[in-house]
């Protein structure tokens, strides 16, 4: 075990076996031609220079490279790569990893970070720059989201989505939420603001508005299309379905028909009244042809002046016979306008507007503007414009208190000139002295706005033209009454008006008859002559010639109801201005306008006229010789 010392070099041709350690003292150098083997651990306490250039092939297929480590490799403290990097298995960084190239990614395979599979992050993930995603990304986390700071995901900027956006919870917009495109909702939409409009629809194509759908296919009052509620979710209104069975209690039905009736009534009055003048003018001709009757006996010069009365009893019978047709077409004129809106409306049923509101109502100009109306005022309406001066002429309305719909609506600005005027329904109104229910209310007279109560029974047929409304509510003081009136709904009122005229008329024209029996048992001769000229075949002379050329005999039995076409023409004409001057407007009637402009239609009129004459004095004349 002696040292060996050598000062020289030591050349060894063969193997060498070294049965305890080397060590190279000095600093020196130890060169290696061949491969170094080492069987177990080798340690180095100073760096280690590998100058081999052979390069590393990172497809990992065969191992090549400079250094290749069969086994794992530890490095305590820093590694640094001057080329590529490739791992062929998992790796793990036990502290912060910094990629500080400066390359940017365009695409999935460009960048300074490439990673072909998945990433999984533990923690946060910050992207400085765009992020760009070609596929799907699922966040897991389940906080929720109560503002724009909170929750699973948090984008302080804007957020496009090409596609679809589905969202499971609540969503919530903190500010103007703007849709280019058609917005479908499965279920129901709510809006809280305190904006003066909660929503504005704006239709830039001149088009329609918003359309509701309800799956009904006879929608009734039971489907709300609109509800209106006050602050405490009460409905003051609602806009409901209306089908075949409900559209006549529809208040905007209510309001033409009551008007359609009130056109019918009067035409009906006034048909009314000219077969009163038409009954009184027939006994006039009557009496006429009975009184030439009797003076045929006398002298044919006697006769004239009671000739000369049954031509002007002939005028009057003309005009009142052309009263009583333009009269009775003015009736079935009226019930016709009536037919075809109740048809149309039950071909177009649509919508009901229920509220809490009592009266239907329009905005109506005042006929002077610095006049003081008050709801519940009973005012007239003359061309279109409102007064407290009420006319027997006139409309009768009443100031709205609360209407249900408000029509014919001004500009703001124009409100002063305009009053809000109902025409149907329920409506309080100031009345002066006692009140029961069902009585009639009447202008006060006094052109005050105020009403007075008028019991049925003491109606007079000239009141039912003054009524205002009915009386739903009573009142025992003798003073001041705000009484509750139903408007637009008496018309069957006066319907039982009209059918008690038509009786007295009948009455009076079987009055009529007795009378001429009574003619007859006392003027002698009154009933054979009567008979005699009825039934004479022989043609009459025109009124002209008895006139101007009487007859020579008392024998001479002329015919009462011979008149010319001529003579009928002229008739007409007069009649045109008896109707003229009884304030009957002709220009606007169209029978009197067809008998005007179309000849045919003029002269078959006067051959209807005539045999209708005949027939009527034929008939006359047999009841009294019967």
């Amino acid at each position: 075990m002696s040292p060996t010392k050598l000062t020289g070099s030591l050349q060894v041709d063969l193997i060498t076996n070294l049965n305890d350690s080397l060590f190279v003292n000095n600093m020196a150098p130890v060169f290696l031609s061949g491969t170094l083997n080492v069987d177990s651990m080798a340690t180095f306490d100073d760096r280690v220079k590998i100058l081999s250039q052979h390069s590393t092939d990172t497809s990992g297929l065969t191992p090549t490279g400079s250094l290749q480590v069969g086994g794992g490799a530890y490095i305590a403290e820093n590694l640094y790569v001057g080329g590529v990097a490739k791992f062929g298995g998992p790796v793990a960084f036990g502290g912060a990893v910094s990629i500080t190239d400066l390359t940017q990614s365009t695409s999935p395979s460009t960048g300074a970070l490439k990673v072909s599979g998945g990433v999984g992050i533990g923690l946060n993930l910050n992207v400085g720059g765009a992020a760009m995603l070609g596929g799907m990304v699922t966040i897991k986390d389940l906080t929720e989201s109560l503002d724009p700071t909170s929750g699973a995901l948090k984008v302080l900027g804007g957020v496009g989505i090409a596609k679809r956006l589905n969202v499971g919870g609540s969503a919530y917009f903190g500010n103007t939420f703007n849709v280019a495109g058609a917005t479908t909702m499965n279920d129901s939409f709510g809006v809280t603001s305190s904006q003066n409009y909660v929503a504005t629809f704006i239709n830039q194509s001149a088009q329609n508005g918003i359309a509701i759908k309800i799956g009904n296919s006879s929608p009734g009052l039971a489907n709300n299309y609109l509800e209106f509620r006050n602050n405490a979710g009460g409905v003051v209104g609602r806009i409901e379905g209306e089908n075949g069975t409900e559209y006549t209690n529809n208040p905007s039905y209510l309001v033409e028909i009551g008007k359609l009736n009130s056109a019918i009534l009067s035409s009906e009055i006034a048909w009314a009244i000219s077969i009163v003048t038409l009954v009184i003018a027939a006994a006039q001709i009557i009496a006429r042809v009975a009184a030439f009757t009797t003076c045929v006996g006398l002298g044919a010069m006697a006769c004239i002046p009671v000739i000369s009365m049954i031509v002007k009893a002939g005028v009057d019978f003309a005009a009142a016979e052309v009263q009583e047709i333009a009269a009775g077409g003015a009736v079935d004129q009226a019930n016709n306008a009536k037919n075809a809106y109740t048809t149309y409306k039950m071909n177009h049923i649509g919508v009901t507007y229920e509220s809490g509101a009592g009266d239907y109502a329009e905005w109506l100009p005042k006929a002077d503007t610095n006049e003081v109306f008050l709801p519940g005022q009973i005012v007239s309406v003359k061309k279109g414009f409102i007064q407290k001066e009420l006319n027997s002429s006139d409309k009768l309305l009443v100031i709205s208190s609360k209407p249900i719909v408000l029509g014919n609506a001004p500009d703001h600005s124009e409100h002063g000139k305009y009053e809000r005027v109902a025409f149907l329904g329920q409506i309080p109104v100031h009345v002066i002295g006692k009140v029961n229910v069902g009585d009639y209310i009447l202008p006060s007279g006094d052109n005050d706005g105020f009403g007075r109560a008028k019991a049925p029974g003491d109606m007079e047929v000239e009141d039912y033209l003054d009524i205002v409304g009915v009386a739903w509510s009573a009142s025992s003081n003798d003073t001041y009454n705000l009484i509750n009136v139903a408007i637009g709904l008496n018309t069957t009122d006066i319907n039982q008006v009209i059918l008690k005229q038509r009786k007295k008329i009948e009455d009076l024209m079987l009055d009529f008859d007795k009378r001429n029996a009574i003619l007859a048992n006392l003027v002698p001769g009154y009933k054979n002559a009567a008979a005699k000229k009825i039934n004479n075949p022989e043609p009459a002379m025109s009124l002209n010639n008895s006139i101007s050329n009487p007859p020579a005999s008392t024998n001479v039995q002329p015919n009462p109801y011979s008149v010319s076409n001529d003579q009928l023409k002229q008739l007409l004409d007069n009649a045109e201005k008896i109707l003229s001057e009884k304030g009957i407007d002709t220009g606007d009637n169209a029978f009197w306008n067809k008998l005007k402009s179309d000849p045919v239609y003029k002269d078959q009129f006067i051959e209807q006229l005539q045999e209708k004459n005949k027939e009527r004095y034929s008939k006359t004349i047999r009841k009294i010789n019967s």
